[in-house]
């Protein structure tokens, strides 16, 4: 399909699909021939910015923003609404772990869930990171592992949280992102210092 044809196509179809949203209108910007979508809050008439993008294993999109958490399903956009009180809403990290769960990573450090159609926050005794949550991951073990922006690594295990930091060898407290190692029940961290 030619670049013109292409546009025509995608305006058609944005004016079609923002007459047809209640609440989101999604606008789509094009560079070459893959589109770009932006949402935009009518009711507000503030802007949502998206900083996290995830699919799960069931092809649902969901976008964490400086608004809280939307699910795509391809037609709509919904917001998913937390059972517990936010104090605030952006979203840092997203993560689904092998059981399905959905780990929604918060800006101020609180954690949520999202399982079963319910959104709620994790609150371990031990409580929560104060600091941004910047990745998360899972090993083979089933152990979740949590990267955050200034307080070193946390795993959760048995709903327990237990922190890993400078004091225990980390070589930052500043871990941008996490990833499997080769060994299965090892983790990879990166941060300024390596």
């Amino acid at each position: 399909m030619k670049s013109k044809s292409l546009r025509s196509y995608h305006s058609k179809f944005c004016r079609n699909w923002c007459s047809n949203t209640r609440y989101y209108r999604i606008q789509l910007y094009f560079q070459t021939a893959f589109p770009f979508w932006l949402f935009t809050n009518n009711a507000r008439n503030s802007s949502i910015k998206v900083l996290r993008i995830l699919k799960d294993k069931d092809g649902w999109l969901f976008f964490g923003t400086n608004k809280g958490l939307f699910r795509f399903d391809g037609i709509t956009f919904k917001k998913i609404i937390c059972r517990d009180t936010l104090l605030e809403e952006t979203i840092s990290a997203l993560f689904q772990s092998g059981d399905g769960q959905l780990w929604v990573g918060f800006h101020n450090g609180s954690i949520a869930r999202y399982a079963n159609k319910k959104f709620f926050l994790f609150k371990p005794e031990e409580g929560l990171p104060k600091v941004s949550i910047t990745g998360f991951e899972e090993t083979k073990s089933g152990t979740i592992w949590i990267a955050t922006n200034g307080e070193g690594v946390y795993c959760i295990s048995k709903n327990h949280l237990y922190n890993i930091n400078m004091d225990d060898g980390l070589n930052d407290n500043f871990v941008h992102d996490i990833h499997k190692a080769t060994n299965p029940n090892s983790i990879l961290a990166s941060s300024d210092q390596g």
